[in-house]
């Protein structure tokens, strides 16, 4: 069977044990519960993908001593997960020496401390999780920013072959640099290897999808709402004075047909390879209208679907993407259908 018919449709736990504000307990304890994961369950999703940052397993710095209390919030999730009938991807957001919120302070690519430790931690997964290697895949790294995919495609076979050593059949997500952009598939070495999908990250046009997001300075700076289906003024303009921010297109219409055209990359890389896909982030900020985010949403999805993409959208809780607000409530049922098809 293909892992990846068992993660068709998800939705990923941002914000909870990655990206939080600060060192919280109380938020790691409250944040993501078991309601949450039986209303995920509810929604018709099979899996979820659960971002965590390093800092709850290991000391911030070398020698980057092991900590426990990550392990309790993955094993409460996982526990879950089995109850309510769901797989999980465990992705590291943040590695020892690396955050892609971050990446020009990057060790990880350079520095042995920060590589030993980032391949300590995915054994330490690998053994802890062993019994679950049918409903657990790992994801190695989330949103690589290199100059180029060297580095990271030699580290990333290092990672596989410590999880490997540990479980041979443990199956194992890779994606690629730029943050994890579709047009940098092309770029990962194809291992051969059946325990191996591939993923990327879908989130264009960002005059769209991150519209007025309040970490991009340009996109503060071009001020502008944009709606779907349809086209945005002022982006060439902007363009010849900010380096070509928006890529090429991004001022024409923007239909399904515009977004079919911008899958393209990934249609070509599973023909050539044949490998099946998992997009593990696309979204549309909460700064859109909700007709806009409905709609986008749901063309994006149908040709996920059309074209056998697993998925998971960003994100269930809060974090400026919601499915749900910060009290677990439904943002709007048609959105969720949207996503959920």
């Amino acid at each position: 069977m293909d892992i990846l018919q068992k993660y068709a449709r998800g939705v990923n736990l941002g914000g909870w044990i990655s990206q939080y504000g600060e060192y919280d307990r109380q938020h790691y304890q409250t944040f993501i519960t078991e309601a949450d994961i039986a209303q995920i369950a509810s929604f018709g999703c099979d899996h979820v993908r659960l971002p965590f940052d390093y800092p709850l397993f290991l000391a911030e710095d070398a020698p980057y001593a092991p900590l426990d209390e990550g392990f309790g919030y993955v094993d409460a999730c996982v526990g879950w997960c089995k109850k309510h009938g769901l797989n999980l991807v465990l992705d590291m957001h943040k590695a020892p020496g690396y955050s892609f919120g971050d990446f020009r302070n990057s060790t990880l690519f350079s520095e042995d401390a920060p590589q030993q430790a980032y391949l300590g931690l995915w054994r330490a997964f690998a053994k802890r999780y062993l019994a679950e290697r049918d409903t657990i895949v790992f994801e190695l790294l989330n949103e690589v920013v290199e100059p180029d995919s060297t580095r990271w495609n030699a580290l990333a076979r290092r990672a596989m072959d410590a999880i490997w050593a540990v479980d041979p059949s443990r199956y194992i997500i890779l994606g690629g640099n730029h943050y994890n952009s579709v047009d940098e598939l092309k770029n990962l070495d194809i291992i051969d290897n059946p325990h191996l999908p591939y993923t990327f990250h879908f989130y264009k046009p960002m005059a769209i999808t991150h519209q007025l997001a309040s970490w991009v300075p340009e996109l503060v700076e071009f001020g502008r709402h944009s709606v779907y289906p349809g086209q945005t003024p002022g982006i060439l303009e902007f363009n010849q004075k900010h380096h070509n921010f928006f890529e090429p297109g991004d001022e024409d219409l923007i239909d399904k047909a515009a977004l079919d055209r911008r899958l393209a990359p990934a249609y070509d890389f599973a023909r050539k390879t044949g490998r099946r896909l998992y997009c593990g982030e696309f979204g549309v900020i909460e700064n859109a209208d909700l007709e806009t985010r409905i709609r986008y949403l749901k063309d994006l999805t149908d040709l996920f679907r059309q074209h056998d993409i697993s998925y998971a959208m960003w994100s269930y809780k809060a974090m400026d993407f919601p499915m749900v607000d910060a009290h677990s409530k439904v943002v709007s049922e048609e959105l969720v259908r949207a996503v959920l098809g």
